[in-house]
Order: structure tokens, then C-alpha cells, then sequence
């Protein structure tokens, strides 16, 4: 603590720096996983303490503004031999 502290007192009195070196690292973020209905109403009643059927009627709305896939899908893998885009045209 002492030690961040003197830190933090050091940059208060000087507030200008020079960046003398900089590492520039690509960085990656993986797209999530589909939440299955079971799972999202899991964790929404765990972290959110909703009902079931409030996390369903929520997950309704927002997809029907457009802002989420259809919430009552449990289908997330396909077989290699499915057209996909055929479905969506």
C-alpha cells in the first residue's frame, strides 16, 4: 500500500509523462458461445433473481426489437451437411 501510495503522490505532483516504450500485442476476443434457454435462465435467476418466465418474457422483447436471436432456440450445432443459408434466404 505504502509503496502505491507514493505513486500515486509522485504522479499528483508531476501529472506529464513520456512513453519511452510501447508494445503492441495483437489481441483476439472470441465470440460467445449461444446460451442455451435453460442456461440463460440460470444465470439470470442466479445473478438477476428473475422468475423463469420473467427471463422469457425480457428475451422475447429484446428480440422482437431486433437486438437478440430468437431466445427459445436450444439448437446451436448443425450437421456439416445442413444449408444453413437456404434456411435464412
Amino acid at each position: 500500500e505504502y509503496t502505491c501510495f507514493l505513486l500515486y503522490e509522485k504522479v499528483l505532483s508531476n501529472p506529464v509523462a513520456n512513453v519511452k516504450n510501447l508494445n503492441v500485442r495483437p489481441q483476439f476476443k472470441r465470440k460467445p458461445l449461444p446460451l442455451a434457454t435453460v442456461e440463460l435462465q440460470k444465470i439470470a435467476s442466479r445473478k438477476l433473481r428473475m422468475s423463469s418466465d420473467r427471463v422469457m418474457d425480457v428475451a422475447e422483447n429484446l428480440y422482437r426489437k431486433g437486438l437478440i436471436s430468437y431466445p427459445r432456440t436450444e439448437t446451436d450445432k448443425f450437421t456439416s451437411t445442413i444449408d444453413l443459408r437456404k434456411l435464412i434466404e
